[in-house]
């Protein structure tokens, strides 16, 4: 990172500013955020670790069941449609499809997306799949 490109965030109250650096280059651009007893302290800022694979697809999975009109009818696709992708700021995506009954009781085919900073789910999008 390029220290001169430190920059204060919008991300702030009177009392607590927040500043942040970019870092990376092309398609791996991310902040680092910190305040100014980061700066001033002795501590390493250390890097934000995605989730692992298996406990972001299980948080992904079980994120859908809770939102099912019937959750014992959810079935994840595994295979074909299952994608863990990570970032370089600690961010991480889970992609997968799933079928389960609706209201009105019909097998269903839904998209899922789950995003996560860190090893936190930070989104959610669960739309009916378009075939």
């Amino acid at each position: 990172p390029d220290p001169q490109s430190v920059a204060k965030s919008d991300r702030r109250s009177p009392n607590a500013p927040v500043f942040f650096v970019t870092c990376g280059s092309g398609m791996d651009v991310f902040n680092v955020w910190f305040s100014p007893d980061d700066a001033k302290s002795d501590k390493t800022l250390n890097a934000v670790l995605p989730p692992s694979e298996t406990s972001a697809v299980s948080a992904c999975e079980q994120t859908a069941v809770n939102a099912a009109s019937h959750p014992s009818t959810v079935k994840f696709s595994r295979v074909m449609s299952l994608s863990f992708e990570t970032f370089k700021n600690g961010n991480a995506r889970v992609r997968s499809s799933f079928t389960a009954k609706n209201a009105f009781n019909l097998e269903t085919k839904y998209d899922i997306i789950c995003e996560f900073t860190g090893s936190k789910m930070s989104g959610v999008s669960i739309t009916e799949a378009r075939n």
